[in-house]
């Protein structure tokens, strides 16, 4: 064996084996990185390598040792492990490949599955990519909005919404981008120009990575949900409408219920009132009977008994005495017939009264001289202390002359022995003003509204002590207001009282 024969088994070792290395690195070449091509990849270039060296081998042993049958041994190992790595390829490639085309019919049929899904749903099926971008909807989506599959894919999701509500797709967007699902309502506008009102359900699409690829979404046509629910609003509001009206009309007949029971109940403490009033009427008129039938028979029985006196043919001087007594009970009488023939007048509106200027100084001096016999008996002073400066007033004499010596007649009548009264009068605005004051019983403050009403007694005993019917100070008040005057009392039991009137001043 000389040395070229040797550099040439070494070339061609060496050769053989750079060809090996070549194809365990031919995925490296190509950039293939998966793990399981380059392990598949070594193993065939091992076992190449191997079957090289029982090759290299035999040809070694049969060229320089000349031992053909151990050569030709070598050659079969080496043709083996040819044949077996060969077979162990071709069958797992066999399988692998088996396993791809199952795995390839499997992602068909589901492919298949999911668009017969989307394409069969009720609903709108919408999906874009990460620039909103439409990549992809289903034939309900297209009849929803009236254009075909072409005229919507590649264009802008927004440049299908109803502009009011570009914000809030663009807000739900972004949420999609930072990985959240939501559900809002918004518009499409159809291609006819209609509405589309929508119920919007979205989700986002990451690759295996976790970048954003876009999202999809399920649209559900809400436009008569929509318009249902706009006429409930409509309903309701019209409901509300006639709810109000129907509030207003029981707030109203509330009211005026309330304002019945309230009438109601004025109208029984009215009833009450005059019920108490006609009780009082019927005490009243009891007592009118009882108090006038008083009144007129003790004047007529003192004139019968003076007369049957007189018809016995007394004295001279019991003759006198006797006429005078008869005098007396006529006068009284008489007093108390005109009283009630005015009282009644008045209340019936009869009376008539006349108006003229009159000096009332000399009027109250009159009234003063008329009781001044009966004040004297009693030894009652009477002082009067007018004032000059105005003293003339617009009335009718004859009226105002009734009501002071009413008054007189009552200051002396209910005074004490040794008694006192007062007249005073001072101008007060365009009014004279006259004050009656007594150092008489008194009147309880409780009986200060009632003693000018007719009839009215404060005390049935009293009357029978000092006389009277109660009609003189309704006479009192009747003439008074009937000049546009005024007259109230001020009094305390057993203190005295101070009546007062005014009357317009002449001009």
């Amino acid at each position: 064996m000389n040395l070229a024969d040797l550099l040439l088994f070494f070339v061609l070792a060496f050769s053989f084996a750079a060809v090996v290395e070549i194809l365990h690195f031919i995925p490296l070449a190509k950039g293939i990185i998966d793990k399981q091509i380059y392990e598949k990849m070594f193993g065939v270039a091992l076992v190449l390598l191997v079957s090289f060296l029982f090759f290299e081998s035999a040809f070694f042993i049969e060229y320089f040792m000349h031992e053909i049958a151990l050569s030709r041994i070598l050659l079969l190992v080496s043709m083996g492990l040819v044949l077996v790595e060969t077979a162990i390829v071709l069958r797992r490639n066999t399988t692998e490949l088996q396993i791809v085309r199952a795995t390839k019919d499997i992602l068909e049929r589901s492919e298949k599955r999911y668009k017969n899904l989307i394409e069969t749903m009720n609903d709108g099926f919408w999906m874009i990519d990460e620039n909103h971008l439409t990549t992809q909807v289903n034939q309900r989506m297209s009849e929803m909005l009236g254009y075909s599959e072409g005229e919507i894919l590649g264009k802008d999701v927004l440049s299908f919404v109803e502009p009011e509500n570009h914000s809030t797709v663009k807000e739900h967007l972004e949420k999609r981008r930072k990985g959240m699902s939501t559900t809002y309502e918004i518009g499409f506008k159809q291609k006819d120009g209609a509405r589309l009102a929508a119920m919007v359900s979205g989700s986002p699409i990451f690759d295996e990575e976790n970048n954003y690829r876009g999202s999809f979404a399920i649209i559900t046509d809400i436009t008569k949900r929509f318009e249902l629910e706009k006429k409930i609003r409509s309903y309701s509001l019209d409901l509300e409408g006639m709810v109000d009206e129907r509030t207003k009309e029981l707030t109203n007949a509330r009211d005026s219920l309330v304002n019945m029971l309230e009438d109601l109940t004025e109208s029984k403490k009215d009833l009450a009132h005059a019920y108490d009033k006609l009780k009082d009427m019927d005490r009243l008129k009891t007592y009118i009977i009882s108090n006038i039938s008083h009144e007129l028979r003790t004047p007529i029985t003192i004139a019968k008994s003076a007369i049957e006196l007189i018809s016995e043919q007394p004295a001279p001087d019991d003759m006198n005495r006797y006429i005078s007594m008869c005098e007396g009970a006529l006068v009284r009488l008489n007093d108390l017939v005109e009283n009630l023939v005015e009282i009644s007048s008045i209340y019936k509106g009869s009376y008539i009264m006349s108006s003229r200027t009159i000096e009332i100084d000399s009027l109250v001096r009159d009234a003063i001289k008329e009781v001044q016999h009966t004040a004297a008996k009693r030894d009652i002073k009477i002082i009067f202390t007018p004032k000059k400066t105005f003293s003339n007033v617009l009335a009718d004499q004859n009226a105002v002359y009734r009501a002071v010596s009413n008054i007189l007649d009552n200051a002396v009548k209910f005074n004490h022995e040794g008694g006192q009264i007062e007249i005073t009068t001072k101008k007060v605005g365009d009014f004279i003003q006259i004050a009656f004051s007594d150092t008489g019983v008194g009147i309880a403050e409780k009986y200060l509204t009632r003693v000018f009403e007719p009839f009215y007694q404060i005390d049935p005993s009293t009357t029978r002590r000092f006389g009277g019917t109660g009609i003189g100070l309704a006479l009192v008040k009747a003439h008074i207001e009937g000049q546009k005057g005024r007259v109230w009392v001020e009094s305390n039991k057993g203190k005295g009282s101070i009546f007062y009137i005014t009357l317009p001043l002449a001009k």
